[in-house]
């Protein structure tokens, strides 16, 4: 028998979607006095936007692989790249929300105090804005028996680039 020996490649779509984050509450409505330096209501506040817009739909990318086969051993380079997918929310309502990046006391964080009160109260506008981007290539050396069905040695290196960024504007 003669060895088989070949060289295999693949270019494809593909669609990933970012794992599900519970909705955490990030922009907060006040009923209060819009007035800076009037502090915000002791009430609990009402959720106007919250993270979940860290969950992106389904969004396209392209896959490929190139490789050498030679009877039961084969060497491949694979890689996949998934372009930047970007949501923003806009909230307006002049003068009554609020973010609470604060201490578990109320009081505002150093350097983020304004006239009283947090530089995240009595905002007009809070725009929330999640961008992603995903990319990994990895190369692999395959071993198999040919006497044992289901069964085979991968060994190889892989890298996986994440990048994330979570923006919050108030205005």
């Amino acid at each position: 028998f003669s060895t088989e020996e070949s060289v295999f490649f693949h270019i494809g779509g593909q669609y990933l979607r970012r794992q599900r984050v519970e909705p955490l509450p990030i922009v907060f409505q006040d009923f209060g006095v819009p007035v800076d330096s009037v502090r915000r209501s002791d009430a609990p506040l009402p959720t106007v936007g919250s993270a979940n817009l860290a969950n992106p739909p389904y969004w396209p990318g392209v896959r490929g692989t190139l490789g050498y086969l030679m009877g039961n051993h084969g060497v491949e380079l694979s890689g996949f790249y998934q372009p930047e997918e970007s949501r923003t929310n806009t909230y307006l309502d002049r003068g009554r929300l609020t973010l609470d990046f604060q201490r578990s006391d109320g009081t505002a964080l150093p350097g983020f105090e304004g006239s009283g009160s947090s530089l995240f109260e009595k905002a007009d506008l809070v725009q929330v804005s999640f961008q992603s981007q995903m990319a990994g290539v990895e190369a692999n050396y395959r071993v198999w028996n040919g006497g044992l069905n289901q069964l085979e040695l991968i060994i190889g290196p892989r890298y996986l680039y994440l990048r994330e960024r979570l923006d919050i504007f108030t205005h």
